[in-house]
């Protein structure tokens, strides 16, 4: 009997170890991220704009917010036919000729924000194209192209500033663009467009 019992013994102890609670250890992972001053911008990529025959015609007239006033004539019976004439004074007036250049402007066509910007940015305008083209050889000249900031609404300007405090934590800025358009050319009815990809850009920089 004891030598069974020496054999017992060791067994268990070997299956109270097995059941015992076993060893562990641990680490902890430290996760950076680290994010580079930036500045995002988005602009539509195509402005349509449609302009009906009342709104061009006040647009491009001297005369638009001044209704000539009514005239009263005796008419004029000459081979059998009745005639009474306007009269030159209507049709010479300056009042009454057509504005060569008009103003279109596109409000809030760009908006951009900053992550970062301690020192402000500047936003600027440049022009790719100087004509929008009709295919019959009709064309709109762009003389003029100026921009400002939406919510300030402030002078027309090629660029303006930003200040840091302007930009702040995750605030959105609008743009707005105002074109000059040259309209002497315009012969024909139908699309004015670019001849090439984009009439103008818009470009964000922050400040060094």
């Amino acid at each position: 009997m004891r030598r069974v019992r020496g054999k017992i013994l060791p067994l268990a102890m070997l299956a109270a170890f097995l059941c015992g609670p076993g060893n562990a250890t641990s680490l902890s992972t430290d996760v950076t991220v680290s994010i580079n001053s930036s500045i995002s911008l988005f602009c539509f990529d195509e402005v349509n704009v449609d302009l009906s025959a009342g709104t061009y015609l006040s647009a491009i007239s001297r005369n638009r917010s001044r209704p000539m006033p009514g005239i009263t004539r005796t008419a004029r019976e000459r081979n059998g036919e009745l005639h009474v004439n306007g009269g030159r004074r209507f049709w010479n007036r300056k009042r009454f000729e057509m504005k060569p250049r008009v103003l279109l402007e596109l409000g809030s066509i760009c908006a951009y924000r900053s992550v970062g910007g301690s020192n402000g940015a500047r936003v600027q305008v440049e022009a790719l194209e100087t004509r929008l083209e009709a295919p019959q050889g009709g064309y709109i000249e762009i003389d003029r192209l100026r921009v400002r900031d939406t919510e300030k609404a402030d002078r027309w300007r090629r660029r303006f500033r930003v200040t840091p405090a302007e930009l702040g934590a995750g605030v959105v800025r609008g743009i707005d663009v105002r074109m000059r358009l040259d309209m002497r050319n315009a012969t024909e009815p139908g699309l004015y467009s670019s001849p090439t990809d984009g009439t103008f850009r818009i470009t964000v920089i922050e400040n060094p």
